[in-house]
């Protein structure tokens, strides 16, 4: 083998390694994100009185598990796994 094919092959062994983690950096921001807007929601929801949640059919107690999971097609918490409402 020539240096020059073992030169190519080391770089693209970095190149390889380059956008491996260019990926991990955009999934990060990517999960920074979504949390951010996660929370923002909670906030917000958080900021209505009991008798306001009531009437969209929420508990002050559900708000970060309904905001995570979502409902259901006929309006019921979504359960997800290891994380059951009450």
């Amino acid at each position: 083998m020539s240096a020059l094919s073992l030169h190519r092959s080391h770089a693209g062994s970095v190149l390889a390694k380059a956008n491996g983690l260019a990926q991990a950096v955009v999934k990060g921001a990517a999960a920074l994100l979504r949390e951010i807007e996660l929370r923002r929601a909670m906030r917000d929801l958080h900021e209505l009185t009991d008798t306001q949640l009531r009437d969209i059919g929420v508990s002050p107690g559900d708000v970060e598990h309904l905001v995570r999971h979502g409902r259901d097609r006929l309006g019921r918490p979504c359960r997800a796994p290891g994380n059951p409402l009450r």
